[in-house]
């Protein structure tokens, strides 16, 4: 099973206010966020990166829960969260990606302007996501699809006639492999073939102007 909720961080995609941000990042804490990872959160010094993460992991709250669906940055939480203290356990495996210490849930986050979201799965289940703005501008595409997309995507890109939405699917679309594999795009992006993986471990959403791709890998 896989489960997945999007947080809306504010109106136009700018960031939340800076005391809210820091009220949430208390409430984590109760919700059993150590007090590192509070005190990580809290110096990110830019507050636009620093609500996409806090929100990444409010979200995370909802997709624990079952609670799939769009909610808002500062919809209460229910309290009974409170006394299971579900992030107690949230920490990183030794590629870096989040989990939960005692192996019984895998976690991918993704955010970008105005969104964030997280998605979990049950052990076992490889998991990633990613979200990007179709409307966003992106300068130079051609290049970066030369150099980043396999050549099986490249293809695929060329034969629809190089729109920026096909662009944006296979990028959401490597990205969230990239996650769910455990190399992200560290490594040779373009050797991180999507066109090489079926299609089935796919699904994409549209949320407002936001594309939200999960690759789910059982």
């Amino acid at each position: 099973m896989v489960w997945a909720a999007v947080l809306t961080t504010c109106q136009g995609g700018g960031p939340a206010d800076e005391a809210l941000v820091d009220q949430t990042i208390d409430r984590l804490g109760e919700l059993g966020l150590s007090a590192e990872a509070q005190n990580t959160l809290r110096g990110i010094r830019n507050l636009t990166a620093r609500t996409q993460s806090v929100a990444a992991r409010l979200a995370l709250m909802w997709a624990l829960a079952k609670e799939s669906g769009v909610h808002a940055f500062d919809q209460p939480l229910p309290l009974t969260w409170k006394e299971k203290k579900p992030l107690s356990g949230l920490g990183y495996d030794a590629l870096g990606a989040p989990c939960l210490s005692d192996g019984t849930v895998s976690i991918s986050f993704a955010h970008c302007e105005g969104m964030a979201v997280a998605a979990c799965a049950a052990s076992g289940v490889k998991i990633g996501v990613d979200a990007e703005r179709i409307d966003r501008p992106l300068a130079r595409r051609d290049d970066i699809a030369k150099r980043l997309f396999s050549p099986a995507e490249l293809a695929l890109w060329e034969s629809n006639g190089r729109r920026m939405i096909d662009f944006l699917r296979i990028w959401t679309r490597k990205e969230a492999l990239g996650k769910a594999e455990g190399t992200g795009l560290r490594a040779d992006a373009s050797a991180l073939d999507t066109q090489a993986v079926s299609s089935d471990c796919f699904s994409e959403h549209m949320v407002g102007d936001i594309m939200i791709t999960l690759c789910v890998i059982e």
